[in-house]
């Protein structure tokens, strides 16, 4: 028999669920949180799963948030508009209800990884002087409940580079630079939306 394929925890945590035409219901997990409000690096990236699952699940490209109000723990509506949809690229608008009124709305382009040629993705960046993932401090909530780190960090493995750790952890003068290594808790394989989540997990 084959292994079951049950979602890991930021997996579950993303998931949408298909309630009408355009429309998928979510529920904003708990301490995934910053500040008393729901992180929002995970808000758009669920947005972008129910917005990339209304194009048959391409990955997506680019997406842009803007947002106009606080999203907190509980459950939330997704409403999502195909704005144009071509061969390989389809740009979808959502906008994310809580309460009955708007958290976000966003703007994406989704294309399937299978249709980009490797000869048009450009990595140009020079990685930053990190120690190993093994030999770096990871960010842990604070356990006294102080707003940094923030409860969200604990849903995730994000090892801090120098900087970070000798500010958010220590209260030390630092260098206003932010580096570190960022991966999902137990293994869980990244998706392309976990880039959203890792964008904005680090303070």
């Amino acid at each position: 028999m084959g292994e079951v394929d049950t979602p890991g925890i930021y997996r579950a945590a993303t998931a949408v669920q298909r309630i009408g035409e355009h429309r998928w219901a979510t529920r904003f997990a708990e301490d995934w949180d910053i500040l008393g409000n729901t992180n929002g690096g995970y808000v758009m990236a669920i947005a972008s799963r129910a917005s990339a699952a209304e194009v048959g699940d391409r990955d997506p490209v680019t997406i842009t948030g803007h947002f106009t109000r606080p999203a907190h723990t509980g459950d939330a509506v997704i409403e999502t508009e195909v704005v144009r949809e071509g061969r390989k690229l389809a740009v979808v608008r959502s906008r994310v209800f809580q309460d009955d009124r708007v958290v976000v709305e966003t703007l994406g382009t989704f294309a399937a990884a299978s249709d980009v040629e490797p000869e048009t993705i450009l990595t140009d960046a020079v990685p930053p002087d990190l120690a190993p993932p093994g030999d770096s401090e990871p960010m842990l909530p604070h356990p006294d409940g102080a707003p940094f780190p923030p409860p969200s960090v604990g849903r995730l493995d994000l090892r801090a580079g120098p900087e970070l750790i000798d500010f958010f952890v220590h209260g030390r003068p630092s260098t206003p630079r932010v580096t570190g290594w960022f991966r999902l808790r137990d293994g869980e394989p990244l998706d392309a939306h976990a880039l959203i989540v890792a964008s904005d997990a680090f303070p």
